[in-house]
């Protein structure tokens, strides 16, 4: 069941409410982490054919509230592509049944390049100092450019 977040109001509130100065400077750095996981996702991204590699894309939307998506955005990649959310997430493990003959290299299977540790450890603090600054700054009275 859904519950109601506290303070998510006024945090929506303030995001609606800071000034265009400060909005663009929170969308430049949201363009450059953007354009930072890209770059390290495409280095990542294990090359057979090239298509996978070339499907990932990054969308900034500057309305009222800044979105950024990164990765197979369209319908078109997501279907023909479905395999790197298996790559970027994992597999599912399961039990074998039955006898196991030969042997294949376990490691081969087990893809992980999940994007979110790497945006917490090193994207987040940086965002987390801009925003500071830019509440700092909005609290003050003054402009987050000076």
């Amino acid at each position: 069941m859904a519950e109601r977040l506290q303070g998510l109001r006024n945090a929506k509130r303030i995001i609606k409410n800071i000034p265009d100065s400060a909005r663009k400077i929170l969308s430049d750095d949201l363009q450059a982490i953007g354009n930072r996981l890209l770059g390290r996702a495409e280095a990542e991204t294990p090359v057979k054919s090239g298509g996978l590699k070339a499907a990932l894309k990054m969308k900034f939307t500057m309305g009222v509230s800044m979105i950024l998506r990164i990765g197979l955005l369209d319908k078109r990649a997501k279907s023909r592509y479905f395999y790197g959310y298996i790559l970027d997430a994992g597999r599912k493990a399961y039990t074998r049944k039955g006898r196991h003959i030969g042997a294949i290299g376990r490691e081969k299977y087990n893809f992980v390049f999940g994007r979110r540790a790497d945006f917490n450890a090193n994207e987040l603090p940086n965002l987390r100092s801009v925003w500071t600054k830019i509440l700092q700054d909005a609290s003050a009275g003054g402009n987050p450019n000076d």
